[in-house]
């Protein structure tokens, strides 16, 4: 329970940040902060690009961006185009089990992905990836949940 009253804490604080971070530095500032936050690995962020109908990577954690930057999902491909359909997270305790998966070469164990959305429109999602079975809760992602649909509205 301590840990996740420190998680919601550091929700509040980050939430009174984000107003005040520039925009080309938006996107790189959330995901580390949320990175540190629930101790994963890796992440992406994914922006529905409408122009092409496709999410692309617009910041990442742990990856190499090179490569990533050239990555474009269709709102019906693997675990981020799941959420972006659905509208709603999910966490993967295990990904050799998960044939969604797909594997970027992070060597990620577990995930959680949350949609970036406002007014019931997606956006584009969060996700966060880890070297570590199990490492995320569903309490995480409610909390991640909360804080990506905050961002949703600054997009």
């Amino acid at each position: 329970m301590k840990n996740v009253a420190h998680k919601i804490n550091t929700l509040y604080h980050l939430t009174q940040e984000l107003a005040k971070w520039e925009r080309e530095d938006f996107w790189d500032n959330l995901l580390a902060k949320a990175v540190k936050m629930f101790g994963a690995s890796f992440g992406l962020v994914l922006l529905y690009d409408q122009a092409v109908r496709v999410m692309k990577v617009e910041a990442g954690v742990g990856h190499s961006l090179d490569t990533l930057k050239t990555l474009r999902y269709k709102t019906s491909q693997g675990l981020p185009g799941k959420v972006a359909a659905l509208g709603r997270g999910l966490v993967v305790k295990d990904t050799k089990w998960e044939p969604l998966f797909m594997d970027l070469g992070s060597q990620a164990l577990s995930l959680m992905i949350a949609p970036i959305a406002s007014h019931g429109q997606v956006w584009g999602v969060i996700s966060l990836e880890s070297d570590k079975r199990a490492n995320f809760t569903k309490q995480d992602l409610k909390i991640l949940t909360v804080l990506a649909g905050y961002t949703g509205l600054f997009r």
